[in-house]
């Protein structure tokens, strides 16, 4: 006799734990996918805020470093009219000297603040893209 091929298997306990598992570690994915994306959106809105914070401050030390420009460009004046002293003339020089070192710092921590947020955009480059170039 030839019967009857059947395979017929009885769902159990172990076949019911092993689809458990695999549904919990799907679960962990899905958690640890969740993570993933959560961290990304408070980096991007940290660094979207300390870029804007970065940006007010360039814009304001523009002002200042007109400001300190017309101060110190009016002192020299005032000194070659005799009207000031060469101290004073030296330290109008100065101060605006210090806020365009100021001025120079801050449009560098714009450029990393750029560079901060387009990495926490997803942004990158792969050594190969670079040494192609």
């Amino acid at each position: 006799g030839f019967g009857p091929l059947l395979n017929w298997t009885i769902p159990s306990n172990g076949s019911r734990a092993r689809i458990h598992q695999a549904e919990a570690s799907a679960q962990a994915a899905l958690a640890r996918f969740d993570g993933v994306v959560l961290n990304a959106i408070r980096e991007t809105q940290t660094g979207l805020a300390q870029y804007t914070a970065l940006l007010d401050r360039r814009d304001a030390l523009k002002d200042a470093e007109q400001s300190a420009k017309e101060a110190a460009d009016q002192k020299h004046r005032f000194y070659q009219a005799g009207r000031a002293s060469f101290l004073a003339d030296l330290q109008a020089t100065r101060t605006y000297t210090d806020v365009r070192a100021q001025m120079a710092e801050a449009n560098t921590q714009v450029a990393m603040g750029q560079i901060n947020l387009f990495l926490a955009l997803g942004g990158g480059w792969e050594k190969d893209d670079v040494a192609q170039q």
